[in-house]
């Protein structure tokens, strides 16, 4: 085939056929397609022209098979460049031409949440809304509050130990997080707390987040991905628990569908992924422990309702009394907003009936946007109990997210945040260690999907009174 003919059908492919549909979930069908079509290209043309061998046919075959991808990648580029429907919003150039530009931005220091918000300063904004909501129902949190009690009383245990004395809490909060995690999302001990020991499951899932992080914008990649195989990837699936985990819900809610789609499967396990990996403890210890005015706050209202918590002297905190406690939750709040689970936010599907983008968009960065906060980069918990006046906008705020797409695990996420933080701060004061400076902790942020802490070195200290550090 001539190669300007190869050519021009290649441009005519991109226009006619990949133009249109997501295309990059068939990388695998493609390649395997292309690799097809091109050797029985080769064998073909070398069996019906006469004196051609195999490496002449080889060669001709590839020359018009590079000239077909020059067509489809040059009338890519073109058509993004100049003609895309979203050119009309301004941004850098490179960032219109390929996802390239957004996965080189986010490898330099995973900080893609800060850039974006540069790039937001740079360019403008669009502004978005959604307004549905889900959540766990109380009865499935009262089944799991007594196990993550359990994890909660190993954590004290570990603190107990090391008091006076620097600990790495951003590791702790691991194990404490993968501990009820494992135990309520898959029915699976990891016991990190009772060994000190990195499970490989949480190896694995940091491991997996740093190269999802870098590389989740190459969308063409991800099923390349998925097509290799993977050994137990249905494991959970195949067992049935014998107490009830959250994995156990999310599963009866699949099966109940009836007939199974693949992106039923997709959003499955996306769900599961999502219960894994979610959690703000170490950011919120990092605040606590550079303003002791809320640290104190804190406890102040906490130590006010101990004893309706507590009901009689070593008997467990109820989570049902915890979350009516408004500074406790307006830490959190705060937390979440400066630290958001997911900083960069998540992919929405277009509907059917077609996407009108200034109604549609929910993004963190207004979470850190003057518009909508008043010293939107201050840690000011008052802002959602005392102070209203510094939320101008609260529609904007969402970490869960909305709808049918909302973290499955908010509820019990938010309950394990509640119990863990109620238990520490009614026993210690916590301080940054020595060693430890605000900068160190803030530029090791990483934005791996989730927002990934480094290690952060906290000092415990026992407040006074019989039994509060035991």
């Amino acid at each position: 085939m001539d190669e300007t003919l190869a050519f021009a059908f290649g441009v005519a492919l991109h226009l006619l056929v990949f133009r249109s549909g997501e295309w990059n979930l068939y990388t695998p069908h493609l390649l395997i397609g292309s690799v097809m079509v091109n050797g029985a290209a080769i064998f073909a043309l070398a069996r019906l022209t006469p004196g051609t061998s195999l490496l002449a046919s080889s060669r001709a075959v590839s020359a018009a098979f590079a000239a077909v991808l020059a067509g489809i990648y040059i009338s890519i580029l073109v058509y993004r460049a100049l003609f895309h429907r979203l050119n009309r919003f301004p941004g850098p150039l490179p960032a219109r031409i390929s996802n390239a530009y957004v996965t080189t931005l986010k490898m330099k220091k995973m900080h893609l949440y800060d850039d974006v918000r540069q790039l937001h300063k740079k360019y403008g904004d669009v502004k978005m809304m959604a307004d549905n909501h889900v959540s766990m129902s109380p009865s499935a949190l009262r089944d799991y509050e007594s196990r993550v009690q359990e994890y909660t009383r190993q954590l004290l245990d570990r603190l107990a130990e090391s008091c006076g004395q620097p600990i790495d809490m951003a590791m702790w909060f691991n194990f404490y997080s993968f501990d009820v995690m494992g135990d309520l999302a898959f029915g699976k001990r990891l016991n990190m707390l009772r060994d000190g020991v990195v499970h490989y499951y949480m190896e694995a899932v940091h491991g997996s987040q740093v190269f999802i992080a870098a590389y989740s914008h190459l969308i063409w990649l991800t099923p390349l991905l998925k097509a290799i195989p993977v050994l137990n990837n249905c494991r959970r699936l195949q067992r049935t628990a014998s107490r009830p985990d959250v994995f156990s819900w999310i599963l009866a809610d699949f099966e109940a569908q009836g007939h199974e789609t693949p992106q039923d499967r997709l959003d499955l396990r996306g769900d599961a992924h999502l219960i894994v990996v979610a959690g703000s403890l170490a950011c919120l210890f990092f605040e606590l422990a550079r303003t002791p005015q809320v640290q104190e706050q804190l406890h102040a209202e906490i130590s006010q309702h101990h004893a309706q918590m507590s009901g009689k002297p070593g008997e467990a905190v109820s989570d049902a009394v915890l979350s009516q406690l408004r500074y406790l939750g307006a830490c959190i709040n705060e937390t979440l907003r400066l630290y958001p689970p997911v900083p960069s936010g998540v992919q929405r599907m277009t509907p059917p009936e077609g996407l009108r983008l200034p109604n549609t968009l929910v993004s963190s960065l207004f979470w850190k946007d003057e518009r909508c906060f008043e010293q939107p980069d201050e840690f000011i918990p008052e802002r959602w109990t005392s102070k209203p006046g510094l939320v101008l906008d609260a529609s904007v705020y969402a970490p869960f997210g909305f709808g049918r797409y909302a973290c499955a695990g908010k509820q019990l996420a938010l309950m394990e945040i509640r119990l863990l933080v109620s238990q520490i701060m009614h026993r210690y004061t916590v301080s940054l260690a020595p060693d430890q400076t605000e900068n160190a902790f803030l530029d090791g942020l990483k934005d791996t999907f989730t927002l990934t802490p480094p290690s952060l070195q906290l000092v415990f200290e026992p407040r006074g009174g019989p039994g509060r550090a035991a």
